[in-house]
């Protein structure tokens, strides 16, 4: 699908006035850049701090969870975490809350991917991460949960964008029969608080060193292994070992589902890629690490 049409238009007067109204002993600082992603628009603030913003209203209740439940994760990692530093609430012509957060200097890793010696400090930050979660946090419809709940999803999916995975190089039938018994494995471990969207687009490195973990709202109470699949997508095989010695040692069954996890998110980046080339190229990457 294309990237989603926004619901409000934030501009530089919009967010200047909103600064200005909300916060003015920062309303000195210069509103520079912008940032646009699917859910939300980022603009740098000084040197040090960004306004983010949701830009459609399904991403609302997602920046409310970021709000209300971020800030804990920052005090736990090394790596950098866009917990609000600051609040807004909604105007009579921008309805929704927003937030000032730390600016990271740093791309996609999508762009510029991490250096392997980046992949035991995050296996450690993961393995900090996932411990019990707060009280409040809800149950995510979408990540976190047992994949057989979403095997006819991606069947479908796979189906619709055959052509797709024809011209990267892959058959959706082999797909298919790597992740279709993967995505069977129980869930053997208790719920644990997930990211639940860690992908390359959703970290950003400088230098091949990885600065921050970005767009945390689909965080929930659910299977580690949502956001251990992301070693699959962010490291080639020979940097796996570094990771799971920062991480700490998992179960088969685990492991197995990370697997299954990475084949979901990949099949969804290729399936869904639209006009972002990104998700096409990281798509293809992760099925080349796990394919036969």
């Amino acid at each position: 699908m294309p990237t989603p049409a926004p619901d409000f238009e934030i501009t530089v007067e919009l967010v200047t006035r909103l600064v200005a109204d909300q916060h003015p002993d920062l309303a000195h600082l210069p509103i520079h850049g912008r940032v646009e992603g699917w859910d939300n628009v980022s603009m740098r603030l000084g040197d040090s701090l960004a306004v983010r913003l949701p830009r459609r209203r399904i991403a609302i209740e997602l920046a409310e969870r970021e709000q209300a439940f971020l800030a804990p994760i920052a005090e736990l990692i090394d790596i950098g975490v866009p917990a609000p530093v600051r609040l807004g609430v909604g105007a009579a012509d921008y309805p929704a809350q927003w937030g000032i957060v730390p600016w990271f200097d740093g791309e996609s890793a999508a762009l510029s991917p991490p250096s392997p010696q980046t992949a035991a400090p995050l296996g450690r930050a993961l393995s900090a991460i996932h411990a019990p979660s707060p009280d409040g946090l809800t149950v995510s419809p979408y990540r976190g949960l047992p994949l057989t709940e979403r095997l006819d999803v991606r069947r479908d999916r796979l189906a619709a964008a055959a052509d797709t995975f024809q011209r990267l190089g892959f058959s959706t039938s082999a797909v298919w029969e790597t992740w279709g018994p993967l995505a069977l494995t129980p869930i053997d471990v208790a719920p644990v608080f997930v990211h639940g969207d860690l992908h390359p687009r959703n970290v950003l490195t400088d230098a091949g060193e990885i600065v921050a973990i970005i767009d945390w709202g689909d965080m929930t109470p659910g299977d580690p292994a949502t956001d251990l699949s992301a070693v699959w997508s962010l490291f080639d095989r020979d940097a796996h070992e570094q990771f799971w010695a920062g991480y700490g040692p998992v179960s088969p069954a685990t492991h197995h589902r990370t697997k299954a996890w990475a084949i979901y998110f990949a099949v969804l980046w290729i399936a869904d890629a639209g006009d972002v080339e990104e998700f096409l190229e990281m798509g293809r990457q992760t099925l080349g690490r796990l394919l036969p």
